[in-house]
């Protein structure tokens, strides 16, 4: 039995993992002013941790958890604060970036895109992986915020303290 309509298979992976960026010695001037550039972030939960500590760390350090559900809140107080653009998407043709605007097709466009494609001798610069980083309400118990995680008397003889970044980036292989 064949099936004449389905020449070519597709197949989605649905690939993501939670990352965190950590910055060590941070002042707390700074945090406050980060967290005040994001009018939506609140505060999560507030715990007493134990960490391993060289002599100019205390043995337990109270830990700030504020999250935000907002990619403007942050992509805006990142860039204001830190002078860091941040891309939300990227696409790779294998592991090489595809830089341009590479613009999803949908129905017909997606349709005749291919036949065009069948037919010419041109190489192939469809991309075979799209990450994005993602903030948002995510579907039931799947969050998807954006979070800071503030130490702020990490450090015994200074106001500064650990920052760390922690958001969920997606990657779909195609």
């Amino acid at each position: 039995m064949s099936f004449p309509y389905y020449k070519t298979l597709i197949i989605l992976w649905l690939l993501g993992k939670w990352c965190r960026v950590e910055r060590y010695d941070v002042p707390q001037s700074y945090f406050e002013a980060l967290l005040a550039d994001m009018p939506n972030a609140f505060p999560n939960s507030v715990r007493d941790k134990r960490h391993l500590r060289p002599p100019v760390w205390k043995e337990t350090c109270q830990v700030l958890h504020y999250r935000d559900y907002h990619i403007r809140d942050v992509v805006a107080a990142l860039e204001k604060r830190s002078g860091i653009t941040l891309n939300l998407k990227k696409s790779y043709l294998g592991d090489k970036e595809i830089t341009g605007s590479t613009q999803e097709q949908r129905g017909r466009d997606a349709l005749e895109a291919a036949k065009a494609k069948a037919h010419s001798h041109t190489a192939n610069q469809t991309p075979t992986q799209h990450i994005q980083i993602v903030v948002g309400h995510g579907e039931g118990r799947a969050t998807r915020e954006f979070e800071l995680i503030w130490w702020p008397e990490m450090f015994s003889s200074s106001k500064h303290g650990k920052l760390t970044l922690r958001f969920y980036v997606s990657k779909v292989i195609l």
